[in-house]
């Protein structure tokens, strides 16, 4: 039996999250053994506990945590770890020093393009690393490979694009609409945005949005799904208030139900200012949900016109104009969804996702 060590160094939902505790999920299906390394409690420990996925909780703080470091040089040595597979760029970096000690293949897969900080003084010193302790970095999009393949001293042979994967079965759309109706919403124009509270979500964009779009007489509430804490979220607030939307903007916190909360939507909205490849992304597309969003990443997986609008910037009033012509035109809200959704079955499903994981796995 394959022993998979997969590492993480975050531990609240997400999409890298998501697609982490899937795979480990994926290889325990397949006949291997996962073994989970995560910084601490929350979303994913449980989700990874209830799945009955062997965890390890060590504390990855600081600038360079020498004890996960130690820690995973052991679990390689005692667990007789044949592969590591890690995600985010922090978790990168660790995966191939553990790599290198222990001799073992490393894959590490990078989520978003604001995963590698190009102001860290130690950048060149990390991306080394990675150049001699990986035998693939796996990029989830199109705008991220183009970037490992050009940045130094990444070797471009290192790296290949998988893109992230869902259980299309889990987000189809429901007969009734529960949170809608919950709220009372039934005869507004419903905008939702799905994804935790981060500065490249831009939801502050989000919210001169519905501004505009109240501007222009149309009724519209916008709600938000994603955890959220501290400063950004305080802004988040005070935005709300100076543009006198209480209570046009809901701020949901974690929804468990993703599929009840897009089958609530008129339209999802992606206001970030850069994306990897979003599961949110994918779920509303398997959803038939219309798509409007800024030029951020997402532009490498959907076309313009055919499965999304997609906007030429980051200005509110052109997101606004996108939103009016959905609510509108309802065939050109139908057309585009279901456009949508035929591109995520072909290539996105889960599927896809851990077939083409496993494949690499098997060359080395």
């Amino acid at each position: 039996m394959k022993t998979v060590l997969n590492l993480i160094d975050t531990s609240g939902p997400g999409g890298a999250e998501t697609v982490f505790i899937n795979l480990c999920i994926a290889q325990q299906r397949a006949g291997m053994r996962p073994i989970a390394v995560i910084k601490g409690p929350g979303y994913v420990l449980d989700q990874l506990q209830q799945n009955g996925i062997d965890t390890r909780i060590v504390d990855s703080k600081g600038s360079f945590n020498f004890k996960l470091l130690k820690s995973l040089i052991r679990l390689v040595r005692d667990e007789n770890v044949a592969l590591i597979q890690s995600h985010l760029f922090g978790s990168a970096v660790y995966a191939s020093l553990a790599g290198l000690f222990g001799r073992v293949p490393v894959f590490a897969t990078i989520h978003g393009v604001v995963d590698i900080d190009h102001r860290d003084r130690l950048l060149a010193a990390k991306l080394l690393m990675l150049r001699l302790g990986c035998r693939k970095i796996i990029a989830v999009s199109d705008q991220i490979e183009a970037l490992l393949r050009n940045l130094r001293p990444l070797s471009r042979k290192q790296v290949a694009r998988i893109y992230n994967g869902i259980d299309t079965s889990n987000y189809e759309k429901t007969a009734e609409a529960k949170l809608k109706d919950s709220m009372g919403l039934q005869n507004d124009l419903v905008i939702g945005s799905l994804g935790n509270i981060r500065k490249p979500k831009n939801y502050p964009l989000a919210i001169d949005t519905l501004a505009e779009l109240h501007r222009q007489g149309i009724k519209a509430h916008l709600l938000i799904a994603g955890e959220g804490k501290g400063e950004l979220l305080e802004q988040l607030r005070s935005k709300i208030s100076e543009t006198g939307l209480e209570g046009h903007v809901h701020i949901l916190g974690f929804v468990d139900d993703v599929r009840d909360f897009l089958s609530s939507l008129d339209v999802l909205l992606i206001s970030s200012s850069s994306e990897g490849h979003p599961l949110a992304l994918t779920q509303a597309m398997v959803n038939r949900l219309p798509i409007v969003a800024t030029p951020c990443g997402v532009e490498d997986i959907l076309e313009h016109e055919r499965e999304a609008l997609i906007a030429s910037s980051h200005e509110a009033r052109e997101l606004a104009v996108l939103i009016a012509r959905i609510a509108r035109n309802p065939d050109l809200a139908a057309t585009l969804a279901r456009n949508a959704q035929a591109r995520a079955m072909e290539r996105y499903s889960l599927e896809s996702m851990t077939r083409q994981y496993f494949n690499l796995y098997e060359q080395y």
